[in-house]
């Protein structure tokens, strides 16, 4: 059996590149129906709210990397129980404070970003 390794980094920007190309689909459906902006805002605000924890631990571990260090696993743990809090905190806010959030794209952001890491398996070194 054949291990596959992948950057977290890699998998990050897999995630940003998915959040677009789900973007980019819902400008489209909007030029054609003239009702998808709303709908890829709400997909992006979604998007966001997984993404900016993930990008954050992702960064943090590029830096330790190039010190040439290795994270504790009580620090990823840590890290790990911050980034869920984290994007929870920023559902909520994007919840109370954005009052024309459509919900099924919302959460098809979410969803994109927290599933595109399945398209790695297809990713051949």
């Amino acid at each position: 059996m054949r291990t596959m390794r992948i950057s977290l980094g890699k998998v990050v920007l897999l995630q940003w590149a998915v959040t677009a190309l789900a973007m980019g689909l819902l400008v489209l459906w909007g030029l054609i129906t003239g009702k998808g902006y709303v709908a890829a805002w709400s997909l992006w605000l979604g998007a966001g709210c997984a993404l900016i924890p993930n990008s954050l631990f992702a960064v943090r571990l590029w830096i330790d990397k190039i010190r040439r260090r290795i994270p504790s696993p009580v620090f990823i743990f840590v890290v790990e129980f911050l980034k869920i809090g984290t994007t929870v905190l920023l559902m909520v806010l994007v919840v109370k404070l954005y009052h024309d959030l459509v919900w099924w794209a919302f959460l098809l952001g979410l969803v994109v970003v927290l599933k595109s890491y399945l398209l790695t398996l297809f990713w051949a070194k």
